[in-house]
Protein backbone atom coordinates (compact mmCIF):
# COMPACT_ATOMS: atom_id res chain seq x y z
CA UNK A 1 0.00 0.00 0.00
CA UNK A 2 1.51 3.63 -1.11
CA UNK A 3 1.58 6.23 1.45
CA UNK A 4 3.17 9.17 2.05
CA UNK A 5 6.62 9.52 4.33
CA UNK A 6 8.82 12.62 5.83
CA UNK A 7 10.54 12.12 2.55
CA UNK A 8 7.55 14.09 0.87
CA UNK A 9 6.67 15.95 3.73
CA UNK A 10 10.52 17.15 4.13
CA UNK A 11 10.68 17.89 0.66
CA UNK A 12 7.09 19.76 0.81
CA UNK A 13 8.10 22.04 3.50
CA UNK A 14 11.85 23.02 2.60
CA UNK A 15 9.92 24.20 -1.24
CA UNK A 16 7.92 26.22 1.00
CA UNK A 17 10.97 27.83 2.33
CA UNK A 18 11.74 30.03 -0.21
CA UNK A 19 8.24 31.56 -0.85
CA UNK A 20 7.89 32.21 2.91
CA UNK A 21 11.61 33.64 2.94
CA UNK A 22 10.51 36.34 0.08
CA UNK A 23 7.49 37.53 1.73
CA UNK A 24 9.48 38.18 5.13
CA UNK A 25 11.83 39.83 2.84
CA UNK A 26 9.40 42.20 1.19
CA UNK A 27 8.15 43.28 5.11
CA UNK A 28 11.51 44.19 5.44
CA UNK A 29 11.82 45.91 2.79
CA UNK A 30 9.10 48.14 3.24
CA UNK A 31 10.45 49.02 6.59
CA UNK A 32 14.08 49.05 6.13
CA UNK A 33 15.90 49.25 2.61
CA UNK A 34 19.01 48.94 3.71
CA UNK A 35 18.54 45.87 5.96
CA UNK A 36 18.52 43.06 3.21
CA UNK A 37 21.34 40.83 2.94
CA UNK A 38 21.82 39.52 -0.44
CA UNK A 39 24.33 37.19 0.17
CA UNK A 40 22.37 35.23 2.77
CA UNK A 41 19.31 35.19 0.52
CA UNK A 42 20.62 33.58 -2.42
CA UNK A 43 22.35 30.77 -1.32
CA UNK A 44 19.63 29.73 1.11
CA UNK A 45 17.22 29.33 -1.78
CA UNK A 46 19.61 27.59 -4.01
CA UNK A 47 20.59 25.09 -1.12
CA UNK A 48 16.61 24.88 -0.78
CA UNK A 49 15.87 24.21 -4.46
CA UNK A 50 18.55 21.88 -4.44
CA UNK A 51 17.57 19.84 -1.27
CA UNK A 52 14.05 19.67 -2.11
CA UNK A 53 14.78 18.21 -5.70
CA UNK A 54 17.12 15.59 -4.23
CA UNK A 55 14.13 14.81 -1.98
CA UNK A 56 11.24 14.49 -4.44
CA UNK A 57 13.67 12.93 -6.91
CA UNK A 58 13.98 9.90 -3.57
CA UNK A 59 10.61 10.52 -2.70
CA UNK A 60 9.78 9.70 -6.89
CA UNK A 61 11.98 6.70 -6.75
CA UNK A 62 10.85 4.74 -3.98
CA UNK A 63 7.86 2.07 -4.28
CA UNK A 64 6.05 2.59 -1.66
CA UNK A 65 6.13 6.10 -2.08
CA UNK A 66 3.06 7.99 -3.26
CA UNK A 67 4.02 10.54 -5.99
CA UNK A 68 1.62 13.79 -5.38
CA UNK A 69 3.42 15.38 -2.48
CA UNK A 70 7.10 15.28 -4.61
CA UNK A 71 5.36 16.38 -7.96
CA UNK A 72 4.48 19.57 -5.87
CA UNK A 73 7.22 20.00 -3.96
CA UNK A 74 9.26 19.98 -7.05
CA UNK A 75 7.43 21.87 -8.83
CA UNK A 76 6.78 24.54 -6.75
CA UNK A 77 10.81 24.57 -5.93
CA UNK A 78 11.52 24.97 -9.75
CA UNK A 79 9.07 27.67 -9.46
CA UNK A 80 10.84 29.58 -6.67
CA UNK A 81 14.04 29.24 -8.64
CA UNK A 82 13.19 30.23 -11.12
CA UNK A 83 11.29 33.26 -9.71
CA UNK A 84 14.36 34.13 -7.64
CA UNK A 85 16.67 34.25 -10.52
CA UNK A 86 14.78 36.38 -12.66
CA UNK A 87 14.39 38.67 -9.93
CA UNK A 88 18.56 38.56 -9.21
CA UNK A 89 18.67 38.78 -12.84
CA UNK A 90 16.48 42.04 -12.88
CA UNK A 91 18.20 43.82 -10.47
CA UNK A 92 21.56 42.95 -11.08
CA UNK A 93 22.23 42.01 -7.46
CA UNK A 94 24.68 38.98 -8.08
Amino acid sequence: MKKFSWISYIALLVSLYPFLFTAQIWGWVESNPDFIDYDLMVPTVIISVIVTIIFSIIALFKKTEKNHLAIIAMLISLFNGVLMSFAAMMSNIT
